[in-house]
């Protein structure tokens, strides 16, 4: 770990170690360290490693939500979702080939896991080869954001509920 001189406010030190639990390490953990001694010797852009797909195995968008509904519906045995959106390039239909699926989860029986909690058992449940986003949030939570965030007002206003009126998994 290298040692900055810099002199950070305790306030957000401490922030920085209450997220540092949220790391979650990429697929391919040495890419950054390649990129950039691949950068330096060779004095060219570096390239970025395939997900292990080939060309022309993209997902198409309704793939992706029935994936996503899938995972839904194996989350629904454990917890009770209030509201599901599948948000992001998969929802706009601006996706690349490895693109991820970005989804916002809404369950109150999150309260009763820490965020990194959350993170891990959302990533532990999904099962498909296209890399997963998943936010989990209470009611409460995602009510609050609606607000405030930028990134959930975009997901209202463009994502795809995948949710029926009735709170099922939509067919």
């Amino acid at each position: 770990m290298v040692q900055s001189k810099l002199k950070l406010p305790t306030k957000l030190v401490r922030t920085i170690d209450d997220l540092s639990p949220l790391y979650l390490p990429s697929e391919y953990p040495d890419a950054a360290l390649r990129c950039t001694r691949d950068t330096v010797q060779k004095g060219a852009s570096p390239e970025i490693p395939s997900r292990g797909r080939r060309a022309g195995t993209v997902a198409k968008e309704e793939d992706a939500q029935r994936i996503a509904k899938n995972y839904l519906r194996r989350l629904a045995r454990n917890i009770t979702i209030h509201q599901a959106i599948l948000t992001g390039s998969r929802a706009t239909g601006s996706y690349l080939e490895d693109s991820d699926v970005d989804l916002i989860i809404v369950s109150d029986d999150f309260s009763r896991m820490q965020l990194p909690q959350r993170l891990r058992y959302l990533q532990r449940q999904w099962k498909s080869k296209i890399p997963l986003e998943a936010f989990g949030y209470t009611i409460s939570e995602f009510r609050s954001l609606q607000r405030k965030s930028t990134y959930v007002k975009e997901a209202l206003r463009t994502g795809i509920a995948l949710l029926d009126a009735r709170g099922r998994v939509a067919s």
